[in-house]
């Protein structure tokens, strides 16, 4: 496997090896994101809302609350995605970093779903809580969230599964529509998983540098060289 759900990427992935170690604010945001994820969990297990200290994460989980309940649901789920598309057991011996159980298919990608349900449809609903300032690639074409419901669903012989990004400073859930496993949406879906997980470690030039934030802060020569 080269890049985990998280680190997919369109047209290069090379953003991926110019990452710095991260600055005090971002620590701090990733300090609160790791906080709610906890507050959700403590509260599927004590099946009450927790109080926090942080009001403003106690903010987050209310707006949860009021629209969504963590019954039934499996949380932080670790799933892998076989270069087949079928569904791979995985460890997770450091953050972000998957290996194959043995016996298991090549592995293309891996992540951990925040949340995912079945419903008596054998529907598969999966979502990735989003606790930054920044929205994220909506979840209809979301890589990380399809990775994932292609992976999960094939896991609980669910028919179709539907990706969903939950924005919680906004209390907002955004859902794709349903993809059908077997149809001509989730071969598409799968091609553009593929494509993203087996980039090569190197800067690809092309128009998709104008909006990348490497080029922005002149990290990237390439980019910078498109002017």
């Amino acid at each position: 496997m080269r890049w985990s759900a998280s680190a997919l990427k369109r047209h290069c992935a090379y953003p991926n090896l110019l990452r710095k170690e991260p600055t005090d604010n971002q620590r701090i945001a990733m300090d609160r994101g790791t906080e709610f994820h906890a507050a959700i969990e403590k509260w599927q297990h004590d099946g009450c809302v927790p109080d926090l200290e942080d009001l403003e994460i106690q903010g987050w989980v209310d707006l949860l609350c009021q629209q969504w309940s963590p019954i039934g649901a499996r949380l932080e789920v670790a799933w892998g995605l076989g270069m087949d598309g079928t569904h791979v057991m995985v460890a997770e011996p450091r953050p972000h970093v998957y290996e194959a159980l043995s016996g298991g298919a090549p592995l293309l990608t891996a992540g951990r779903a925040d949340a995912v349900w079945i419903d008596l449809d054998d529907t598969l609903w999966v979502v990735d809580w989003k606790t930054g300032k920044w929205p994220v690639d909506e979840a209809s074409v979301n890589l990380q969230v399809n990775a994932a419901g292609l992976a999960l669903a094939r896991r609980w012989g669910a028919r179709r599964y539907v990706p969903g990004i939950y924005y919680a400073r906004d209390g907002h859930f955004d859902w794709g529509d349903p993809i059908e496993l077997g149809s001509d949406v989730a071969g598409e879906v799968f091609a553009d998983v593929v494509a993203s997980a087996t980039l090569p470690p190197k800067a690809i030039p092309g128009d998709h540098c104008a909006s990348c934030w490497e080029k922005r802060m002149k990290r990237c020569d390439e980019g910078v060289a498109r002017g």
